[in-house]
């Protein structure tokens, strides 16, 4: 940040012992060099929490329900 003129040299000086890291995070999982990124799983998690909770219902009730789950680049739809 200093060399972008955001803070003083005093405060970087100040400030020199921190590491910052920087997370992706996405729940389309769509940045590329990462094997999953943060969001990611528990969207998928959900996802399948929500699919496991309209299978019980439908089961009790003798239905066949369609679900699709969408992301950038491609569809699943379960029965």
């Amino acid at each position: 940040m200093f060399c972008v003129g955001k803070i003083t040299a005093e405060k970087a000086a100040a400030c020199a012992h921190l590491n910052i890291v920087g997370l992706v995070g996405s729940i389309d999982n769509d940045f590329c060099g990462t094997d999953m990124t943060i969001g990611a799983d528990s969207a998928l998690h959900r996802i399948m929490e929500a699919i496991d909770n309209i299978a019980t219902t439908a089961s009790r009730f003798l239905l066949e329900i369609p679900a699709a789950s969408v992301d950038s680049r491609s569809s699943f739809t379960a029965k």
